[in-house]
């Protein structure tokens, strides 16, 4: 069973940019035009479409790895090992506002591989 898992994933690893991105892309792009309806011009940003779409090819890769890594944008106190703080945060408080860039994580051990910018209230 292991070698067979081990097959399928070093697989998923070797063809992980031929997968066929366009569902997720469709997806997300709707969830974007129906948050920002304000935007009626987004459909047609094909330079959208195509960042969305890259985004989306990083992240698959990203979970195809072994070990996988994850993507960590929520949490919402400081910590040193996953976050660094923009230079105009308050550096006293340990409540995040709001990120500005996500922190990168080993999925299976936690391990902090780029660490993510935020701004702190």
């Amino acid at each position: 069973m292991t070698e067979m898992l081990e097959s399928i994933g070093f697989y998923m690893r070797r063809t992980v940019d031929k997968y066929d991105v366009r569902p997720n892309v469709q997806e997300v792009c709707s969830q974007l035009y129906s948050t920002l309806f304000d935007f009626p011009s987004l459909p047609i940003c094909m330079e959208l479409t195509a960042y969305v779409e890259e985004c989306i090819r990083v992240a698959w890769a990203l979970c195809n790895q072994i070990p996988s890594y994850s993507i960590e944008y929520d949490i919402q106190i400081f910590t040193p090992d996953l976050h660094e703080r923009l230079h105009t945060s308050n550096q006293y408080s340990d409540q995040i506002l709001t990120y500005l860039w996500p922190s990168l994580v080993e999925s299976d051990r936690g391990y902090c591989v780029y660490k993510g910018t935020v701004i702190t209230q």
